[in-house]
């Protein structure tokens, strides 16, 4: 049987330009990076989130269509994994990507599919 014992998930905002140094006070905690995700309204909402076993920390920024993100990559390298996911899927721009497949990780029919305004919230 596994035990969960994260017992707060705290989520803290803050501005694009705060987040290295963020994420490099939780590499220096020797956090784990466990997941980048990304959700689209307005604007893209993308959460870093950050575990050693016992905490489960969630740094958050928002980000205006066009605008860049600095990418996490030098600070954990497997993140361009996740930024090269969120370029493809919802068209969000990465400055600094270690690694990037220039919107090829993914092969999909439509470009960002995740970033596509539905007709019916026009009409």
């Amino acid at each position: 049987m596994i035990s969960n014992t994260l017992s707060e998930q705290p989520i803290l905002d803050i501005a694009g330009e705060e987040l290295l140094e963020e994420v490099s006070k939780r590499q220096a905690r020797n956090l784990r990076l466990v997941q980048i995700s990304c959700t689209k309204k307005d604007d893209f909402e993308i959460t870093y989130s950050f575990e050693d076993g016992k905490i489960l920390e969630n740094v958050r920024i928002h980000v205006k269509e066009g605008e860049e993100v600095e990418s996490v990559s030098g600070i954990y390298s497997y993140a361009f994994l996740y930024e090269n996911e969120m370029k493809d899927l919802f068209g969000v721009r990465f400055k600094n990507l270690s690694v990037d497949f220039g919107g090829n990780l993914y092969k999909t029919s439509i470009i960002t599919p995740f970033n596509v305004q539905d007709k019916s919230e026009d009409e």
